[in-house]
């Protein structure tokens, strides 16, 4: 490692190391430069060692833990490791367990770990369940998830917290590179020495989808602009069409059936407004509209009276037509405005 910044890096890791291994041990988690071990009457930390030494923020480095068991006891070793406050487990542990001194048992377990805050950091601590032998049984480790829920609070069951203290993290690697990687550069132009080709490439991308989009937009206005006008439809033949719509939405069938009218005497009102409209206006009351009709002449209008009146109960009388109803008076409608006068 190289450079001012590792060094100021270094030295200001170094002063918050000395606050934390200033502060007294305590039951929730010391954070300590040396170890420092919430003990089990059973068992104990005897060594544990991270690889690398100094693990770079974010990164998985393995954690070994000795463990000195005695030999009296069934042991259950936790399967991970129990989360501190800037380091986590990054998976389930590994272990071996050989003889040691007076019979005991030295387990010697792995754990993937990862912390998330550069400096002094806090390890995670190691969970040990212990219980004394049963008849039968001869002293052993087992993971703790053979230690049924039930049992773990039972009177003969011991459970142990092993901390172990904390390690130096080094921050990322991208901001411990050579000095020169801190030294501010002047501002380059838009397209300057340091141009990226893929930047480049689809700037040129993007221009050349414009001009396709905008060559198919004129040309498609271009045709139109070419081809004959639509023909328009009649008065008569726009209502009809509109007419149809409606009936085929089933608005009087599915429980819409006040939309249904007043879509419906919409459409009257409208093809009468076409017709003449100079003399019409679509906000005619129905009394209006019935005796705009009689002035105008052609059909009888008598067919549409009981019509144009229940579309006024439906919509603000609160009448609900059964669907025959409603369609007898929308065929009315239709009827009415087929057969008014010449081919208007």
């Amino acid at each position: 490692m190289s450079g001012t910044f590792a060094r100021a890096w270094r030295g200001a890791g170094l002063a918050a190391w000395l606050a934390l291994a200033s502060l007294p041990t305590l039951g929730t988690g010391p954070l300590a430069a040396q170890e420092r071990l919430a003990q089990s009457s059973s068992a104990r930390i005897v060594a544990f060692l991270n690889e690398p030494r100094e693990p770079e923020f974010g990164e998985v480095f393995d954690l070994e833990v000795q463990v000195r068991v005695a030999p009296d006891v069934v042991a259950f070793l936790s399967d991970t490791m129990t989360d501190a406050a800037s380091s986590v487990s990054a998976g389930p542990g590994t272990w071996t367990v050989t003889v040691g001194a007076a019979d005991s048992l030295d387990v010697r377990a792995t754990y993937p770990v990862m912390a998330f805050l550069p400096g002094g950091v806090e390890l995670p601590f190691v969970e040990l369940w212990t219980r004394p032998l049963r008849p039968g049984e001869s002293a052993t480790v087992r993971p703790s998830s053979e230690l049924p829920d039930a049992d773990r609070n039972a009177p003969d069951v011991e459970h142990a917290q092993l901390y172990l203290g904390g390690i130096f993290v080094m921050p990322p690697s991208e901001m411990i590179g050579d000095d020169a990687m801190l030294e501010p550069r002047p501002p380059a132009d838009v397209l300057g020495g340091e141009r990226s080709a893929w930047l480049v490439a689809a700037l040129l991308l993007l221009a050349v989808a414009g001009g396709t989009v905008a060559w198919v937009v004129l040309a498609g206005r271009s045709a139109r602009a070419g081809s004959p006008p639509p023909l328009e439809l009649s008065p008569r033949e726009e209502a009809l069409r509109e007419l149809d719509r409606i009936r085929e939405l089933g608005w009087h069938t599915n429980g819409r059936v006040a939309d249904f009218y007043r879509a419906t005497t919409d459409v009257l009102r409208y093809y009468a407004e076409r017709r003449e409209p100079s003399r019409w206006r679509t906000a005619l009351t129905s009394s209006e509209l019935l005796d705009r009709l009689r002035e105008h002449g052609g059909t009888e209008i008598e067919p549409l009276d009981a019509t144009v009146w229940t579309a006024e109960c439906v919509k603000f009388g609160g009448r609900r037509p059964d669907p025959g109803t409603a369609q007898a008076d929308w065929s009315l409608v239709r009827d009415w405005i087929e057969t008014d006068g010449p081919g208007t």
